[in-house]
């Protein structure tokens, strides 16, 4: 006569079954993909922009999973999850193109942690090559080095300093957005407008006249509608300001910002969602 089964073996054997429903369900989400690319080949069509990725809603979608998560399962195990369920969503629609400093590994752990095995990376060995790449659309985007006071490349002066036709790189997310090990900070840059979420920072440029205070720029922003500057990094006449929310192009506050003493020129180098603390 067989034994009975064990508890082990039965608790296994629930295991099993859930992860055939969890295959079910991918699959099922798979088929829904590919109504989402007829619906965005319809807007292509009819002109609309249609973004590879979408990080305001990505990061929405990782908030509402933390919020309503009660289990014992690790939080940061559950998010990266979900990371790779978007890469490969986004996989099944093109191959994503992200490139990343050559010779900083921090950097290409996160771009691989926030874009997933999905995507296919390439090593550029400038950040002026990325801009090249992201302006004439080689690739669908950038990991960077966080903005740093005390960082000597400064590679984001060059968004201030360059010409910014439709189309020039924006900072659309911030990396990591969850902690998971990786180390350091790091922005990514697109091509594609910045996505809007429930709690985002914007990233305003600043060039200065040599020797000019950065004290009136704080005052007009205290003055407006937007929280206190977040983070403020200034690298010789370039100045990097994250404040409380986005900003369009032609927003009231940079038009104000460009009349003060002192200012040579303001723009929006774009934003990116808090990250979840």
């Amino acid at each position: 006569m067989s034994s009975p089964p064990s508890d082990l073996a039965n608790r296994r054997a629930e295991i099993d079954k859930f992860d055939q429903e969890i295959h079910d369900l991918l699959s099922k989400r798979a088929k829904v993909v590919y109504g989402v690319m007829r619906a965005k080949a319809a807007a292509t069509a009819a002109g609309e922009a249609t973004p590879p990725f979408r990080p305001g809603r990505e990061a929405e979608v990782l908030r509402g999973l933390v919020s309503r998560h009660t289990s014992e399962f690790p939080v940061a195990s559950l998010l990266q999850i979900w990371r790779e369920i978007v890469s490969g969503a986004t996989r099944m629609q093109a191959v994503q193109q992200i490139a990343v400093l050559a010779g900083d590994e921090a950097l290409g752990t996160l771009a691989r942690d926030h874009f997933g095995v999905g995507a296919e990376y390439s090593a550029i060995s400038t950040p002026a090559e990325a801009m090249t790449q992201l302006t004439a659309m080689h690739i669908a985007a950038a990991v960077m080095p966080m903005a740093n006071a005390g960082d000597n490349r400064q590679w984001w002066c060059s968004l201030i300093t360059e010409e910014t036709p439709e189309g020039a790189p924006k900072v659309v997310a911030r990396l990591p957005f969850f902690e998971a090990g990786a180390s350091g900070q790091a922005v990514v840059l697109s091509p594609f407008p910045t996505d809007p979420s429930s709690d985002d920072r914007g990233i305003i440029g600043l060039t200065m006249t040599a020797g000019a205070s950065l004290a009136p720029v704080i005052s007009c922003l205290t003055g407006s509608d937007l929280p206190p500057v977040a983070e403020a990094i200034q690298a010789g006449q370039h100045v990097w300001l994250e404040v409380g929310h986005l900003l369009p192009g032609d927003d009231s506050v940079l038009s104000a910002l460009n009349a003060l003493p002192g200012v040579e020129r303001a723009m929006v180098l774009g934003g990116y969602a808090v990250p979840l603390a």
